[in-house]
């Protein structure tokens, strides 16, 4: 899954 992806996303917002 891509969580640990969207919880690293909340901590670095990235536009990507």
């Amino acid at each position: 899954k891509e969580e640990a992806v969207l919880r690293k996303s909340s901590l670095k917002p990235v536009q990507k």
